[in-house]
């Protein structure tokens, strides 16, 4: 029985601590006040009350010892701080987020047609299998920037739809 209820508290505390984290991809979790006065005026007022609580205490004459009326004080005090709490009146507010745009220039003016020599033989045989392996012909500027995009060992593409809503825009002609 009690081991049910330590569960079940466990799971509970488990959902208000993912109370803040979005459910969803697209969803935003904020949480808001709706306090009107600063902050720093409750932290002043808080401040006092507990120096008044901890001060009457203190000065009380009770046959409660010591130690008893400190543990008195840190609860009064918890409550009044918990009281505080509760007056800033906190709301969860949930709001379906858009994923942001990423714009993807591609320049297909004529200078992208032309086949680059490389330097090196192994460099110039690496491009030509990544724009092979994307199934494209040539290796010219253009297909090289395709193969990056959609080539199957790196396909840039996959990841960035998977984050950003994906707007190409043509330059060049």
């Amino acid at each position: 029985m009690t081991i049910e209820l330590g569960t079940r508290l466990l799971y509970g505390a488990r959902s208000l601590i993912a109370a803040g984290i979005p459910a969803a991809p697209g969803m935003e979790t904020s949480w808001r006040h709706t306090w009107p006065g600063p902050f720093w005026a409750t932290l002043l007022m808080f401040a006092l009350a507990s120096a008044l609580v901890i001060a009457a205490y203190l000065r009380g004459r009770s046959p409660v010892g010591r130690g008893r009326r400190w543990v008195l004080a840190a609860l009064r005090i918890s409550l009044l701080g918990l009281l505080l709490f509760m007056m800033y009146g906190w709301m969860m507010q949930r709001q379906r987020t858009d994923q942001p745009d990423l714009v993807i220039a591609i320049d297909v003016s004529e200078s992208m047609s032309v086949q680059d020599q490389y330097g090196s033989t192994g460099l110039q045989a690496g491009v030509e299998r990544r724009v092979a392996r994307a199934g494209l012909e040539a290796a010219t500027r253009l297909n090289l920037g395709k193969s990056l995009l959609i080539g199957p060992d790196q396909g840039w593409l996959r990841d960035l739809t998977d984050r950003y809503h994906l707007k190409p825009f043509y330059v060049g002609k």
